[in-house]
């Protein structure tokens, strides 16, 4: 519901644009274009044809002028119907003080016990950020139009749509399997749904196979209600099925890595490495199918593959040998600073090949202190994390902290980089709490620093999970 505000004795006149075809039928209007529903609270005096929409004036009136708005995949009646279930009146305070009481609930799953106000506020921000997105894209009545092109009905509660995964999966879905683990669920089934309706789970517009530690990580966190058989053959279908399999997955699994030939070539060999570690861990774990989990667990080694000895970096690689250049060539949104750093499933073997605990520390030191590592996009989420592996928890809890004061702010533009479906704004809450998912695919956390002198995390099963800071407020109790 829009509410407008007009000088007195003037004749309100609203602009309503990009709705294609319309239908009058005032003071209602039908829009051709995502089946909308508009509705006035008083009917309009005349309505013109204005570029791509239409000016519709109304009579000199003292009071607002309100107007509602609805839009379906299926239908315009069941636009309308929306309406009437979801808005039934025309008293905007009213939905006003509603919707801001229902965030309050949404947002009241974890509880801050803190005398820093501008740290709650960033806090509170950044977890409404993160469940804007995905939205829900049924009707009412559990009804949306499928990528089949057919009317679907939703199996879960909702229906959700708009997923990308390699945004996500590091952050924003672990997140919801603490706080929102039915919701979690619900978007797993609609996955598996556009797997049925397309024949492939969401992977697009970035680099990997990600829908697999999403689904991997929700089940074995005990999310479970949906169909483990489904998922598997949709999951295999990205790995292991011979079926419209792409080019550099070909050369992936027939050479170890994928050529420089190919775009990102290194972004997707350790992508692909470590979405078959994810999956080898569902063959194992779930469906007992020990000979898939073997290949797969081969070849979540074949980052391997792109290690340079001579740089101790993994970059791109062709039948000639490795290529020796600066610059994000072979690198999805990267470079080999993070992206030699991306493998989450072994990390220890990584510092093994660098060298070392000392010597992993002291390059990991130079390039964030160096600004080689910036904290702008999800591929560096997990690193400050590494030194933890590197048995120095302490460099962990300076770098959280620091990245955490200085890069995330109360104002407008308070974040380092896109949000991305609420990803860094995920980030932001783990770290907060004081602990974050290096690894989704492991059911487990690797502890930062917490923000807050208390936290309750009221889990949906009843319980709460209580975080407790002793002087949090004192730089000296960083360090756990």
């Amino acid at each position: 519901m829009f509410r407008f505000d007009f000088n007195k004795n003037t004749n309100p006149k609203v602009f309503i644009g990009d709705i294609g075809d319309i239908v009058l039928e005032n003071p209602s209007v039908k829009g051709s274009k995502r089946n909308i529903w508009i509705e006035f609270e008083i009917p309009w005096q005349s309505v013109e044809k204005s570029g791509d929409g239409y000016i519709f004036t109304f009579s000199k009136t003292n009071k607002n002028l309100l107007l509602k708005l609805s839009t379906s995949s299926v239908s315009f009646q069941n636009a309308k119907t929306n309406l009437a279930i979801e808005i039934p009146d025309w008293d905007f305070d009213a939905l006003k003080n509603k919707t801001q009481n229902d965030w309050e609930n949404e947002l009241s799953v974890i509880d801050i016990q803190d005398s820093s106000v501008q740290n709650k506020t960033k806090f509170y921000t950044a977890l409404y950020h993160s469940l804007l997105i995905p939205w829900v894209i049924s009707d009412t009545d559990g009804t949306y139009l499928g990528l089949d092109g057919k009317i679907q009905k939703s199996e879960g509660e909702n229906q959700y749509g708009t997923f990308s995964p390699w945004d996500t999966f590091r952050s924003f879905h672990p997140l919801l399997c603490i706080i929102a683990p039915q919701r979690q669920n619900d978007m797993i089934i609609s996955m598996l749904d556009i797997y049925k309706q397309t024949g492939q789970l969401p992977v697009e517009p970035m680099t990997g196979f990600h829908s697999i530690p999403i689904i991997v990580d929700s089940y074995l966190k005990g999310i479970t209600g949906f169909d483990k058989m489904l998922a598997y053959k949709a999951m295999k279908n990205l790995l292991l099925s011979d079926e419209e399999k792409k080019a550099d997955v070909e050369s992936y699994i027939l050479k170890g890595f994928v050529p420089s030939s190919y775009p990102e070539s290194v972004t997707r060999t350790v992508e692909y490495a470590y979405n078959d570690w994810v999956l080898s861990q569902f063959a194992d774990k779930v469906m007992n199918l020990h000979d898939d989990y073997s290949l797969l667990a081969k070849r979540s080694l074949n980052y391997q593959n792109l290690l340079d000895p001579a740089q101790l970096f993994l970059v791109p690689r062709s039948e000639k040998g490795f290529i020796h250049s600066e610059g994000n060539f072979g690198y999805k949104e990267g470079d080999k600073w993070n992206y030699s750093l991306f493998v989450p499933h072994n990390v220890r073997d990584i510092i093994n090949l660098k060298g070392g605990n000392q010597k992993f520390i002291s390059q990991l030191d130079s390039a964030l202190n160096n600004g080689l590592i910036m904290f702008d996009n999800e591929p560096n989420f997990h690193i400050p994390y590494l030194y933890n592996y590197a048995k120095c928890p302490a460099k962990t809890q300076e770098w959280v902290s620091k990245i955490s004061d200085t890069q995330f702010t109360a104002t407008d533009g308070g974040l380092p980089g896109n949000d991305d479906l609420g990803s860094m704004s995920s980030w932001f809450v783990f770290n907060a709490l004081g602990f974050f998912p290096v690894c989704p695919g492991i059911p487990e956390y690797n502890i930062g620093t917490p923000l807050f002198e208390k936290v309750i995390i009221h889990i949906p099963n009843g319980k709460d999970f209580i975080i407790k800071a002793l002087n949090s407020s004192s730089k000296i109790t960083l360090y756990i």
